[in-house]
């Protein structure tokens, strides 16, 4: 009888396996190392190990997943950032607009005062806040007179006083449609907010170098949040 010799059966590289099912699934790393690694050790092997074709696609698929994974990041990117910037623009463009309303109904009222305006000074809380807007539009604790910042003026209750002009019914702090009033919680309001709900300042310092216009100057500290800056949104 004659012998009958014979190899012994390869084995196929686990970790061939491995970087082709992380592959499938696009776990890109994992199957590229995996890949690498089986790769190298079936090139050792001496025959003992199979599975080259595995780690080679399931190299290859890791690589395309790594790819694929870093177009799309770039591309979520260049999204989410063009949403912001549209959401930035229609922002600006929406404080722009109430500028615009702020200033002619604020001229409305002073032209109905008697071409009184209300005094106001560096410290003064409700020009800072936008309250003394909110008291010359929507009538709101103006007292008898029917003049906001005389001596007169009440406590603020969230309605117009009796008899007192609504000239911008927007105010209106129970319905507040267009998100222009803070009431921190309350009933009342505390501030008129811009589109990033920061208060609008209002000025009329007569005699103060600051000023820019000759009846009041009106602002938005824009989307930073802060006075002063390149992108304050203002009626000067």
């Amino acid at each position: 009888m004659s012998e009958i010799s014979s190899k012994p059966q390869s084995q196929t590289s686990g970790l061939a396996v491995g970087s082709l099912v992380c592959g499938v699934l696009f776990i890109g790393l994992p199957a590229i190392v995996l890949g690498h690694i089986a790769l190298r050790k079936i090139a050792r092997s001496d025959g003992s190990l199979s599975g080259r074709g595995l780690a080679l696609a399931g190299t290859i698929l890791g690589y395309l997943s790594v790819v694929a994974l870093t177009i799309i990041v770039i591309l979520s990117g260049l999204v989410v950032g063009g949403a912001s910037f549209v959401q930035r623009k229609a922002a600006i463009d929406r404080a722009k607009v109430q500028l615009e309303i702020f200033e002619l109904k604020i001229t409305e009222y002073m032209t109905d005062a008697g071409g009184f305006l209300p005094p106001t000074s560096e410290d003064d809380v409700e020009a800072r806040s936008g309250i003394i807007i909110y008291r010359m539009l929507y009538g709101d604790g103006i007292g008898a007179d029917g003049i906001a910042g005389t001596a007169d003026d009440g406590a603020l209750d969230g309605r117009p006083d009796e008899g007192a002009i609504v000239y911008w019914a927007d105010l209106d702090p129970i319905n507040n449609n267009q998100n222009m009033i803070n009431k921190r919680g309350g009933e009342v309001p505390v501030a008129v907010v811009d589109p990033w709900g920061n208060p609008w300042r209002f000025r009329n310092q007569k005699g103060n170098p600051d000023q820019q216009n000759s009846h009041f100057d009106l602002w938005s500290v824009g989307p930073d949040g802060k006075n002063g800056t390149a992108d304050d949104i203002k009626n000067w």
